[in-house]
């Protein structure tokens, strides 16, 4: 019985050893047409023939599987090309024998010479990935320069956030103080001298002003319009200077400033200060353009605006020129710290042509060459300087802050990617010109159509559950107009050697998708 077994087996592997390549089929497939006692087996299992009946340009099999190497089955196995020296390929069978060479060998056109390139095809094959390794080493040395840049980046934000910053803050903050200190005690000198030089200039003015000689009825009259003509803000200056040069003199503030404000129905005033303005405007314009007569008549215009806005003026003084003097105690302080308050108050509020003309209306005669007192000017130096300390420090203390909250917000909030990757895009732009359009995509900013906005940054979304999130950018909420909803677009990320816009595209009305190559997408997935 063993004996028999073993003559089986022998006979067996003789027969498959004998056995001849089929045409058309690859290699490792042959053993399936290997005759066994002289039968071949469809591939279906629905048919047996004679071995001898395969490629024998007549189709036996439903499935085709008898005719590998012929044209005689449509809906066969496909013919597989050898193309030794290069790579099997598969074609359809109606390829084959119709006196066109598909194979880079000939295998397909068997008894019809045909060139052999499969040598040909396969160095173009191995250049061609050569090129494709050299690209894709290209682009994962970019992408590993773009991780060490962001996490560089990532080391300086939690350096810059946690050490350096904190020393900045603390060295701008002692800086301001000091010089804050500094501006304190230098512009009180300043004003010192300033006042110095304003009293000479006011003892060497009031003989031309002779104010003097006005009643005490009409100096208080000048001081309280002197001190409201700018409302409460010319009253609070009379209150300042009543405190600095009578530091002993109480006056009720409260009652001082209320009666200071502009009262309901200034209307009047108003209208005569806007005509004023432009009686002003116009003689100013004609000088040198006019004729002296029509700048004489316009000069007459002006000085009749100006008595018409003097007088609306005084209208509103007499309303509150009683409760204002009552509240500051003028009635009561000597004539001459009245005439004191009221020329440092015109020296201070920069009214002292206002002062002459109410002068010159109390006295009703002469003082036609006397011209207002020049505003008094004083700049220290060394004030200056810390001044523009100051500024300096208290800029630079809000750049640091302004600093600070873009350190925080990159650190907890950006997202650059697993390796920091994506921090190397931040700040930079990619266009592509594209039909009509200009394109442009900037990461971790906003997404433009030409000048139109088409999404601003949202961040990076998954494709599918089964994608990485750093396939795909998103830009929402762009330009609506002419849109049934906000312009968005999605940007769709590939492995490149260095970063580029590549592809536009707009699927739907107002949804657009670019294709853009990075480094940092070359990922395994």
């Amino acid at each position: 019985m063993l004996q028999l077994v073993a003559w089986l087996l022998i006979s067996f592997c003789a027969t498959v050893d004998n056995f001849e390549t089929v045409h058309g089929v690859l290699q490792e497939h042959q053993s399936k047409y290997a005759a066994l006692e002289g039968v071949f087996r469809c591939f279906d299992a629905m048919t047996v023939i004679a071995s001898d009946k395969v490629n024998d340009d007549y189709c036996d099999c439903k499935d085709g599987s008898d005719e590998p190497g012929t044209a005689a089955c449509t809906a066969g196995v496909g013919f597989w090309c050898s193309n030794e020296g290069w790579r099997p390929q598969h074609m359809p069978s109606s390829r084959v024998g119709d006196g066109i060479c598909d194979c880079c060998d000939g295998s397909d056109e068997v008894g019809m010479e045909c060139n052999n390139t499969c040598a040909v095809k396969a160095a173009e094959q191995a250049r061609a990935e050569a090129e494709r390794r050299a690209r894709l080493a290209a682009a994962h040395a970019a992408r590993l320069q773009a991780v060490q840049k962001g996490q560089e980046a990532l080391r300086l934000r939690v350096e810059h956030l946690f050490t350096a910053v904190p020393q900045e803050l603390a060295r701008v903050h002692y800086a301001k103080d000091f010089w804050l200190h500094t501006v304190k005690t230098q512009e009180t000198l300043e004003r010192h001298e300033k006042r110095t030089k304003q009293k000479q200039a006011i003892t060497q003015y009031l003989p031309q002003l002779k104010i003097q000689n006005v009643t005490d009825a009409g100096l208080l009259h000048i001081f309280a319009f002197i001190s409201l003509e700018q409302n409460e803000v010319s009253a609070e200056v009379a209150l300042k200077l009543l405190y600095e040069l009578l530091p002993h003199h109480t006056v009720d503030e409260v009652e001082l400033l209320t009666s200071a404000l502009e009262p309901a129905g200034a209307e009047g005033h108003a209208e005569a200060q806007k005509q004023l303005e432009e009686a002003r405007k116009a003689y100013k314009k004609a000088k040198g353009t006019k004729s002296a007569e029509e700048v004489a008549q316009l000069q007459a215009i002006k000085e009749q605006a100006k008595v018409s806005a003097t007088e609306e003026k005084e209208v509103l003084v007499k309303t509150r020129s009683g409760p204002f003097l009552q509240a500051f105690g003028a009635p009561h302080l000597p004539r001459d710290q009245v005439l004191t308050l009221t020329m440092w108050v015109a020296v201070e509020t920069n009214q002292t042509s206002l002062l002459l003309d109410l002068v010159r209306r109390e006295r009703r005669k002469g003082m036609y060459k006397v011209t207002p007192l020049e505003v008094v000017t004083h700049v220290r130096p060394e004030a200056d300087q810390a001044r523009e300390s100051l500024k300096n420090q208290t800029d630079r203390w809000k750049e640091v802050i302004e600093y600070v909250r873009k350190l925080e917000k990159e650190y907890r909030s950006e997202d650059f990617g697993l390796e920091e990757e994506f921090y190397a895009l931040k700040g930079h732009c990619f266009e592509r010109r594209q039909g009509d359009h200009n394109y442009k995509m900037c990461p971790y900013g906003s997404s433009q159509q030409d000048k139109r906005s088409i999404g601003q940054w949202n961040g990076f979304h998954k494709q599918t559950e089964w994608h990485s999130k750093y396939r795909m950018m998103r830009f929402t909420n762009g330009d609506q107009i002419g849109c049934p909803r906000p312009r968005e677009s999605e940007v769709m990320l590939e492995c490149g050697e260095s970063p580029a816009v590549i592809k536009v595209e707009e699927p739907e009305v107002c949804k657009y998708v670019l294709t853009f190559a990075c480094p940092q997408a070359c990922v395994e997935e």
